[in-house]
Parts: structure tokens; C-alpha cells; sequence
């Protein structure tokens, strides 16, 4: 039996960083902000294809890259560009809230 569905971005909301702590990802309401070395994106959800419970797509123009989100059972993301050319796939964990 499949449980409730859920908005994965909706339940995204606050910061993600990757494993070098230099790239980090923002949720807020709506709005999505990616950060990689120098370069900041930004993202609206009505830019965003829900892939079920676990998966998303923000779809990206040709200034900004289109991604792929899917949340992880240990509760990090996996996160990459759908560019076959540079698919390179990163791990972000939820940045303690309290230390914001």
C-alpha cells in the first residue's frame, strides 16, 4: 500500500549543504535558491516537476541549469544536472536550523 502523497519541495523548506560546505541549496516558500562555488541560481517551485514522494525536477532556462532533486531515505538529497555532459551527482544534508 503507497502511503499519502507529499509536495517534496514543500517539505524541503530551509538550507541543504553539500559535503565541502560550499554549495548549498535555500527553500523558502516557494522559492529556490542554488548555489555552486561562484554562481548563484534561482528557482521558482512553478519551475519544479514533482517525480512522486521522493523526486523533483527544477527546470532551468539558458542561464540557469535544469536539476534533479530526489530526497533520500537517510534524509539527504541527491542533486544533479540533467546535462549529460556534466552529470555529476552531489549529496546535501539539512543545515542545522538553530545554527542559521
Amino acid at each position: 500500500m503507497n502511503g499519502a502523497y507529499v509536495n517534496l519541495l514543500g517539505s524541503l523548506e530551509g538550507k541543504w549543504t553539500d559535503k565541502s560546505k560550499s554549495n548549498t541549496f535555500e527553500f523558502s516558500g516557494g522559492h529556490i535558491t542554488y548555489k555552486i562555488g561562484r554562481s548563484s541560481y534561482f528557482y521558482d517551485s512553478s519551475q519544479a516537476g514533482e517525480q512522486g514522494n521522493y523526486g523533483s525536477i527544477l527546470y532551468g532556462t539558458k542561464d540557469t541549469p535544469t536539476l534533479y532533486i530526489i530526497k533520500n531515505a537517510d534524509n539527504t538529497l541527491t542533486v544533479s544536472s540533467v546535462d549529460i555532459k556534466d552529470n555529476k551527482v552531489t549529496i546535501y544534508s539539512r543545515v542545522n536550523s538553530t545554527k542559521l
